[in-house]
């Protein structure tokens, strides 16, 4: 095939992300999976060129910002393109608008915040503004990434991506402001529920949503207002109150009528004492 050779100007190098872009709107899973041939679009020198862009902080060390944000990202091999010297702390890129996320979501791409651009140069991890929901991001390991420095995740959506945040009760540092991380496994950390933070002093969380991860929300006092909020809020279903399983009024149905079912089974076996 072919070298395919991009343009080093910014001006025509956006032109061809754009037709890229519009090439992949109308394409689907089903196209790919039937073997529509894409190779053009996968060679990993291409995907880099045409992914990232390349900047010089103010001690001329160089660095990578993504350039082709789309949603269709998705619909590219990742696996073998290189996110090292990547910077992902959205709020520090010019063009990006408020509230607005770098989606990297529901893509097959082999993140290691280890080699990412702040962490080479801070020793941090700093997400900020990146969406990575259906990523998976389970190479990383917080204790190793936060060995006695913070992590930061703010705006960020990490919803269902393997994303466990411990490690087998070695102490990680985290803060995480504002972001999604539904879907992972929390269950062996807890917060208090009046000050929204992790009881552990090492993890922070500031209005985050943790729906089916099984954290345990702790209220220790007897207000039955309260602890009607905490099993009815949507953001904790799947999660625990005080060490035991928040059910939502249909599961606690099904399991009344399993109950029933299985009583009335040991009666008609005789076995009911």
């Amino acid at each position: 095939m072919k070298k395919i050779i991009l343009p080093k100007d910014k001006e025509r190098l956006d032109a061809i992300r754009e037709d890229l872009d519009k090439y992949l709107d109308n394409i689907d899973f089903d196209d790919i999976e039937d073997g529509l041939d894409t190779r053009r679009y996968q060679e990993k020198e291409y995907l880099e060129a045409i992914l990232f862009d390349t900047y010089e902080d103010d001690k001329k060390r160089k660095f990578k910002r993504i350039g082709f944000r789309s949603k269709n990202l998705c619909k590219l091999d990742l696996r073998e393109v290189s996110f090292e010297d990547v910077s992902f702390n959205g709020e520090d890129y010019p063009d990006l608008e408020e509230g607005e996320r770098i989606d990297l979501s529901n893509t097959n791409a082999r993140i290691d915040f280890s080699k990412s651009y702040e962490y080479k140069t801070t020793g941090q991890v700093v997400l900020k503004s990146v969406d990575f929901h259906g990523t998976n991001l389970s190479r990383n390991n917080w204790h190793d990434l936060t060995n006695k420095c913070f992590a930061f995740i703010k705006n960020c959506n990490f919803a269902d991506t393997h994303s466990s945040l411990t490690d087998e009760g070695r102490k990680v540092y985290l803060k995480i402001n504002g972001t999604d991380l539904s879907n992972n496994d929390l269950s062996d950390i807890s917060i208090n529920y009046d000050k929204q933070l992790s009881l552990s002093p090492e993890i922070t969380f500031i209005s985050c949503i943790f729906t089916k991860t099984g954290i345990n929300v702790e209220y220790r006092g007897n207000d039955k207002g309260t602890i009607r909020e905490i099993v009815t809020d949507p953001n904790y279903k799947g999660c625990k109150y005080n060490g035991r399983p928040i059910r939502t009024k249909d599961e606690i149905d099904e399991l009344k009528h399993k109950g029933m079912a299985k009583i009335m089974k040991s009666q008609l076996l005789g076995t009911n004492k």
